[in-house]
């Protein structure tokens, strides 16, 4: 080890706290990875489903406020309605 003008050593630490050289934290930094994709998968799948309701809700109002639209609208929600009364329990 060398000193400089300040008689300070240049590499003060032991190797025992280099992590990048300790093969036992390998599998953690995989694990860690792991969780940060999963992370971001779960966000992007409640992102979508956000973008869906929004939309929906949406086009809901824009239906409701249009009158021949809004007939439409009840139109096939009264069908629907029977559908599933018919076909469901």
């Amino acid at each position: 080890m060398e000193a400089d003008l300040n008689d300070v050593q240049n590499s003060t630490r032991s190797r025992r706290y280099w992590p990048a050289l300790n093969l036992g934290a390998l599998p953690e930094l995989v694990l860690r990875c792991w969780a940060v994709l999963m992370a971001l998968a779960s966000t992007m799948a409640v992102s979508l489903v956000a973008v869906l309701s929004v939309g929906s809700y949406l086009a809901v109002s824009l239906l409701a406020k249009i009158r021949p639209l809004r007939h439409a609208y009840q139109l096939l929600s009264r069908a629907y309605d029977r559908f599933l009364d018919r076909f469901v329990l």
